[in-house]
């Protein structure tokens, strides 16, 4: 779980789907967010379920080529 002021390292060359893990994505319309991405089994075409880490966000599932992935979350600098 990050929070505000964090800052993360995100490996820019991981810029495709690959596993189930914390990835920088945008929708094209936003700012981009860090989000959890979990493969839908079998879908096609293929979907992830995008997961928030923050409770009051509901999860959605959307089909994995209208996606924009940034990079992959590897670190976290923060102050605690």
């Amino acid at each position: 779980t990050y929070q505000p002021g964090d800052r993360v390292l995100i490996d820019l060359s991981q810029n495709r789907f690959v596993s189930d893990t914390v990835y920088a994505i945008s929708d094209g319309d936003g700012e981009p967010q860090i989000k959890r991405l979990q493969k839908v089994p079998f879908s096609e075409p293929a979907q992830v379920i995008i997961i928030s880490d923050n409770t009051s966000l509901q999860s959605f599932t959307v089909e994995l080529d209208k996606l924009t992935i940034i990079g992959r979350i590897c670190g976290v600098i923060a102050r605690r």
